[in-house]
């Protein structure tokens, strides 16, 4: 009797388990998850609509991937996942470039504040990394870096004579090569013309005032 009461006791065990798996299972099947589904598309379509935060916009891709995963095979939710396994790679390309744009804006503008507060240490630096990275965009650069050691030397100051000499013969080869320059220079180091760069290399009568002599070798260095 005890055997059979046992058996009996496990028996609903089991029928009690297996029910309950069934139900997990139901449970668990996202496709029937209208609830979830609306959630995580509301989620997405909140973070979409924030354009300009580039942080937003990454969770908005990463919203947007992690409701593809959860619901990419559920035919309630085709029409957004179609959309999304469309707009998903664009998103991510864009925010690529976005993010390169935000950097080279912030370095540029770390350059042009320094060239205003005439920290010239900092333009240096920043000036540096900006024809690294963008050697092409803004070659005009070179010529300011060039000028600005031209200009501090006649005052005494010849910290900035290697980095000037070297600008300076880099701006030269690339202005006779024919390499674009958008402009020539940047404020308060701008030329009008192509022209008017050429004291980098051709010591011009300044050179000669006694002011320059103790730096004439300096100067004749750039046109060597």
């Amino acid at each position: 009797m005890k055997t059979i009461f046992r058996s009996t006791n496990l028996l609903l065990i089991l029928a009690a388990i297996i029910a309950f798996g069934a139900v997990a299972g139901m449970a668990q099947d996202p496709c029937t998850d209208a609830d979830g589904q609306t959630k995580m598309q509301d989620e997405f379509d909140a973070l979409y609509a924030v354009k300009v935060n580039l942080n937003v916009r990454q969770k908005a891709i990463d919203s947007g991937k992690a409701f593809l995963e959860k619901y990419g095979s559920c035919e309630p939710a085709k029409v957004r996942v179609d959309w999304l396994k469309i707009n998903i790679p664009k998103m991510e390309a864009k925010i690529i470039l976005d993010r390169g744009a935000k950097a080279e804006a912030e370095l540029v503008g770390r350059f042009d504040a320094a060239m205003k507060a005439k920290n010239f240490d900092e333009v240096y630096v920043t000036g540096k990394e900006v024809l690294a990275k963008y050697p092409d965009k803004y070659r005009a650069a070179e010529i300011v870096l060039g000028s600005i050691a031209f200009d501090e030397a006649y005052k005494g100051n010849t910290k900035y004579n290697d980095d000037g000499l070297r600008f300076a013969k880099a701006a030269i080869a690339d202005l006779e090569s024919g390499k674009t320059f958008t402009t020539f220079g940047v404020n308060p180091y701008i030329y009008k013309t192509k022209g008017r760069c050429s004291w980098l290399h051709e010591p011009d009568h300044r050179l000669h005032h006694q002011r320059f002599a103790k730096k004439s070798s300096w100067f004749a260095a750039v046109s060597l």
